[in-house]
């Protein structure tokens, strides 16, 4: 039964593979990463009152969610990045045709509230954008965030790490908005992260 549970709550679940296990408890148990805890919270309660389980949600980067998973910690539901999931079937810890990829996750860029919004419509703009910030904020790459990697691997590409680097954020996972929150008001700072927003895939 709670198998069956998982998977159902898996299935509106996004980008994603996603991996239920049974367990004997009427609690469900979903690790996902941070990208996508508000899709489940926002989920959960419509499910629990369909099926009288109780979901509890816990979430972290995909490094630090592949480590919880690696040092043996269990869980019903996994939401992780599509490569996260193939790697576990490959390693035996996930049951082939147990998951399924529901949407796509992108990353954006935001600045607080009141500064000026920066010109981002070309590759150009973007560019100069970023080396005309004070400062750059977004997830450290070594925390194992998918935002964070591809951010650095972008900055690199783009010719200007070395630039960025001495005025760049890092956040140790969770969320970019809260070093939004934490910039002085019409500061001329970018953040860059997850978007909140998701798209369904056919």
């Amino acid at each position: 039964m709670k198998r069956n549970s998982g998977l159902l709550l898996g299935a509106v679940f996004g980008i994603v593979g996603i991996m239920a296990q049974p367990a004997a408890a009427a609690e469900i148990k979903v690790l996902t990463t941070g990208a996508f805890k508000q899709v489940v919270v926002a989920l959960a309660p419509e499910f629990e009152k369909a099926t009288g389980h109780k979901v509890i949600v816990d979430n972290g980067t995909v490094g630090q969610l592949q480590q919880r998973v690696d040092g043996g910690e269990t869980f019903d539901v996994l939401v992780l990045s599509p490569k996260g999931i193939e790697d576990y079937i490959k390693a035996g810890k996930i049951a082939p045709g147990s998951s399924a990829r529901l949407a796509k996750v992108g990353v954006g860029v935001m600045v607080k509230e009141g500064a000026p919004k920066p010109d981002v419509s070309t590759v150009d703009a973007f560019k100069q954008a970023l080396l005309n910030a004070k400062s750059v904020g977004y997830i450290d790459p070594a925390s194992g965030g998918s935002s964070g990697i591809y951010v650095a691997d972008l900055l690199v590409k783009l010719g200007i790490a070395d630039q960025v680097k001495p005025k760049a954020k890092l956040q140790k996972g969770g969320h970019v908005s809260d070093l939004v929150k934490a910039a002085r008001p019409r500061s001329a700072s970018i953040r860059s992260a997850r978007s909140s927003a998701s798209r369904a895939s056919p």
